[in-house]
């Protein structure tokens, strides 16, 4: 009888460790990243450095266990302003998949990779007479790489970086982004 009794228990014991560690637990989160953004542009074949913006990133998303995460992305940033007379800025919005790599027993910190898709605004206010504003628009394909801290159980730091590849943005080949932020975890 003790011997089952025994048994019975060291089962019940290894089925309760199982089950939590199946057990999938979402983490919804809120962040605010500043972003630095290097736009390269197409001329005559060649690519070469364009203008350069100053942004802000909100970010709304959920952790699925300790490994990974998916994460939607509103961006806007300022007007770079050039000496040739052309104001330009863009908006961005869309969706990554984010890979987490924990270290440590309490895994506070954790390399990040990522992968996602984006909608990008490009708008151009031209000051002279005769030429016309425009707006350009396409689609992104973003790939980054990261960091990320836990200071508590709730506050999270990150900082990573991006290249974001257009598909049909007039002149605009790719996108290198550099940002730090704060996310809240509910």
């Amino acid at each position: 009888m003790k011997k089952f009794l025994g048994a019975v228990l060291l089962s019940s014991v290894c089925l309760a460790g199982n089950a939590n560690a199946n057990h999938t637990e979402y983490r919804p989160y809120i962040g605010f990243d500043y972003v630095n953004s290097d736009m390269n542009i197409k001329t005559a074949g060649d690519t070469k450095f364009g203008p350069h913006y100053d942004n802000m990133t909100l970010n709304v998303g959920t952790t699925i266990g300790n490994y990974f995460g998916t994460e939607m992305f509103a961006q806007h940033s300022d007007k770079d302003k050039r000496n040739n007379g052309r104001k330009t800025f863009f908006r961005g919005y869309g969706l990554d998949a984010i890979g987490y790599l924990p270290f440590g027993c309490d895994m506070k910190f954790a390399l990040l990779g990522s992968f996602g898709i984006g909608e990008y605004h490009v708008h151009s206010k031209n000051k002279f007479a005769g030429e016309k504003d425009r707006t350009d628009h396409g689609i992104g394909w973003r790939t980054g790489v990261g960091a990320q801290y836990k200071f508590t159980d709730n506050w999270a730091a990150r900082a990573m970086v991006r290249h974001v590849n257009f598909n049909s943005i007039d002149k605009v080949d790719h996108m290198i982004e550099y940002s730090a932020g704060v996310r809240y975890i509910f």
